[in-house]
């Protein structure tokens, strides 16, 4: 998994991967130039040139592929609050209702926007739904550079709630100060209503640098602003409510007036995300790690208590992922990093197909030029004359092998590799054929929503002791259901099962 946090002012990059044990380890952070030009080229002239900021996005790939391998990885987008049309928090009544109050926020039709609702409260929680709704040009102008560059994006996500999956901490309230160059905001998350944003152009690095006598008032004056919208979109707000600022110029941080609301203690990851970031750099990390957490709903789809995301979360909130991304281009992304897979195993398949074609031609020219000595010749006579009589004494050590099957501990095994979101439909041990069993020794019937659960079981069965060789055959969807099923063959090693 690949995240990229587009910034103003410069891009943030992240790989990962989800652990066997459900653990997400970082094995690269990355930072790279500002792309930003692919949301506001040449905007500062009064207009926008859509086909350069697609070229600035593509050449966002093109810098990326020389970093990284994302040619079969699935791609996670962050982007910062401030490009959103709507972060807010409405009393639900019903979705029609909140798709009018984006109407009424920003003037215009709400397909406009592509629109999500990542936060929901109910009682004892007033009932309020929160609403992040951001321009249709700006995820249209990412897929189709994705597209160009043959690149699967699998989400887009604001940075405000990516940071709040990376804290995990779902039971207090809390405000975040986004700061760039030209642009701040606040964010505030609170369990007693959802998620909202307060503009707060005065807090912007640019005019705290202007005018640094004044920073200290113009701080404690944005925070009471918050401290007040608070007051009045929250039953309840903490009065102290720490403000944790995200700004790369450190010069921010020095004002006593925001040191004086920053956390008492540093914000950092919770233990299941293996990385070795400075603990003083967690924070600003936060939004572009935070919404790899996506990848842990899907190991916990049938268990979502389980998923250590959502330890704290009180019984009256709901969270879900916060996707932009529209389903049509979800599917495309899915279906070209499949294509990609495929192209990869292809190659190494016609690779292995050329090397064995050569050493056949080798072996059959070898042979072709050799002399057979008269007494070799002989023995060979005598073993296809005796050769009903050998092959029943094969067939006596295949079956003394193969009898045996190991039926409960092979269970055992399997049942414990299987990951939590695939289920069984029906499986086989053993064959009644013995030439067949070392290769078909175990048959599984799966059935899952999506195909990476497959190939999660199988490397889970790579690991067994006394089995080999595991294949994921004949993947097909159920048009009904939309699930995914396979066949899963796996063969027989040369071990006892544990």
């Amino acid at each position: 998994m690949i995240s990229i946090y587009l910034r103003p002012d410069k891009t943030q990059v992240v790989e990962a991967v989800i652990k066997k044990d459900n653990h997400v380890k970082i094995s690269k952070a990355l930072e790279l130039d500002s792309f930003w030009g692919g949301f506001a080229y040449g905007r500062s002239q009064g207009y926008v040139d859509e086909e350069s900021c697609v070229t600035e996005l593509e050449n966002l790939f093109i810098s990326l592929r020389k970093k990284v391998s994302i040619r079969s990885e699935e791609v996670y987008i962050v982007l910062p609050d401030f490009l959103f049309s709507v972060v807010d928090c409405f009393e639900f009544i019903s979705d029609e209702n909140l798709l009018t109050e984006v109407t009424n926020a920003t003037g215009e039709k709400s397909d406009a926007f592509y629109i999500s609702f990542p936060m929901h409260t109910e009682p004892p929680a007033p009932v309020k739904k929160s609403v992040y709704a951001i321009r249709r040009t700006f995820i249209d102008r990412l897929t189709e550079a994705a597209t160009n560059q043959h690149v699967a994006i699998s989400s887009v996500e604001p940075a405000s709630i990516s940071y709040f999956r990376s804290l995990a901490n779902w039971s207090l309230d809390h405000p975040i100060v986004e700061i760039f160059e030209d642009y701040a905001s606040i964010v505030t998350y609170s369990p007693a209503g959802g998620i909202f944003r307060n503009d707060a152009p005065s807090l912007t690095a640019k005019n705290l640098r202007e005018n640094a006598l004044q920073a200290n008032q113009i701080i404690s004056s944005a925070y009471a602003a918050n401290d007040y919208s608070c007051s009045q979109s929250f039953s309840h707000m903490r009065t102290d409510a720490e403000y944790t600022i995200l700004c790369a110029d450190q010069s921010v941080f020095q004002y006593d007036a925001a040191k004086l609301r920053l956390p008492k203690e540093p914000v950092e990851f919770p233990e299941y995300i293996e990385h070795n970031f400075e603990a003083e750099d967690e924070a600003e990390w936060m939004p572009v790690v935070g919404t790899l957490l996506q990848g842990l709903d899907a190991v916990f789809e049938e268990d979502p208590e389980d998923n250590p995301v959502f330890d704290d979360l009180p019984i009256f909130i709901h969270i879900k992922s916060c996707n932009l991304l529209p389903d049509d281009a979800r599917l495309m992304a899915r279906n070209r990093q499949w294509q990609q897979i495929v192209k990869r195993l292809s190659k190494v398949v016609i690779g292995i197909c050329v090397i064995a074609l050569l050493g056949e031609c080798g072996v059959t020219w070898y042979f072709n030029s050799a002399e057979i000595s008269p007494k070799l010749q002989a023995d060979y006579d005598n073993i296809v004359a005796e050769q009903d009589t050998i092959k029943a004494e094969m067939d006596v050590l295949k079956a003394a092998r193969t009898d045996n099957y190991d039926v409960i501990p092979n269970y055992e095994n399997v049942v414990k590799a299987r990951p939590q979101a695939c289920g069984f439909t029906e499986i086989t041990i053993g064959s009644t054929n013995p030439s067949d069993v070392q290769k078909r020794f175990i048959t599984i019937k799966t059935i899952a929503q999506n195909e990476m659960i497959f190939q999660d079981f199988r490397d889970n069965l790579e690991n067994i002791k006394g089995l080999s060789t595991p294949t994921i055959m004949n993947i097909t969807t159920d048009l009904a259901s939309g699930y995914k099923n396979a066949d899963i063959q796996i063969g027989r090693g040369g071990g006892k099962s544990q």
